[in-house]
């Protein structure tokens, strides 16, 4: 069986920033990238994806949108595909935080949280009068969460402006997000590629799937048909029956798909297929044999004499 743990600070974590528009998303992402405040930016339409790093730990970035087409679109998929979210809001507009708490609570009424994750509330334009403390976890209506045992989080004041409060909430988060990065294994039973019309061009087995072949085309089939939509505007997709789980991430008009166990973390799935992603885009490989290979010392896959490549 192959165990494998992707710690924080050697791979990128996945993150989502949330928040309505003109909330300070976009330019606290731009403070993130640069270290210092770009007043003129222009909101995020669909979904950004930007990187940083906070000490040895790279931060990959989903910046949604905060406008209400996005909202019920793009939420709920991204935050359940990441390891922690950032929820930005204007501290200084209570009326308009107040607008926020509705979404907050549809999104957590809504995300699947499969393990643990960090919550960091980011009580943005604490330079200008705003709220206390108090009133925004009143506002925010925060102490429900002690109803969700699976989730951690933490109010800090910041100022997109002026820098203030961000490298404590950065810092507190960042170390939460190594705690629950422990926790997180998979073991990949197989990995497809396939174009985005559903023709497969290399499915690998790692652990005996012939006896659920079946049901492995069953899920692809679902994939395609019911969530072509997802997958075009979304990128990410996930179906599981009682016996295996199909994750699928699509870039460049190529979807990998990992097979792992239904209780297993999609999440942490996602991540493997960042990487080999990654190795594919190097081209470095000049025939199939050492494209498998090369896949397989990517996912870290022991005995790969065992490993077998499957025509579907």
């Amino acid at each position: 069986m192959n165990d494998k743990v992707l710690k924080v600070g050697k791979e990128s974590v996945p993150v989502t920033i949330l928040g309505l528009e003109n909330a300070g998303k976009t330019t606290l992402v731009e403070r993130l990238k640069t270290g210092s405040f770009v007043e003129d930016t222009t909101p995020t339409l669909g979904v950004s994806f930007e990187s940083f790093k906070v000490g040895d730990t790279l931060f990959k970035i989903f910046d949604v949108g905060g406008q209400f087409v996005y909202r019920k679109q793009f939420w709920v998929n991204y935050a359940s595909n990441s390891y922690g979210i950032i929820f930005v809001f204007d501290a200084s507009d209570k009326e308009k935080t107040a607008e926020g708490k509705e979404w907050f609570w549809y999104l957590i009424k809504n995300i699947e949280i499969e393990d643990r994750i960090v919550v960091a509330f980011f009580a943005n334009k604490a330079d200008l009068e705003c709220m206390s403390i108090e009133e925004i976890i009143e506002t925010l209506e925060l102490p429900r969460l002690s109803n969700y045992s699976k989730i951690s989080f933490q109010i800090f004041k910041t100022s997109n402006k002026t820098g203030e409060g961000i490298n404590d909430a950065l810092n507190w988060f960042t170390n939460k997000l190594k705690q629950i990065g422990q926790e997180k294994i998979v073991h990949p039973k197989g990995l497809i590629i396939s174009t985005t019309l559903g023709r497969v061009q290399l499915f690998l087995d790692f652990e005996g799937l012939s006896q659920q072949i079946s049901q492995i085309r069953e899920l692809l089939a679902q994939i395609f048909k019911y969530e072509s939509a997802t997958l075009k505007e979304e990128k990410l997709s996930t179906t599981s029956n009682e016996n295996i789980k199909l994750v699928c991430h699509e870039r460049s008009d190529v979807i990998i798909t990992m097979i792992i166990n239904p209780e297993e973390s999609h999440v942490e799935a996602q991540r493997y297929i960042e990487q080999v992603y990654e190795y594919l885009e190097k081209k470095k490989a000049r025939t199939k044999d050492e494209l498998i290979k090369g896949i397989l010392n990517v996912l870290n896959i022991k005995d790969q004499d065992k490993v077998k490549v499957i025509t579907v």
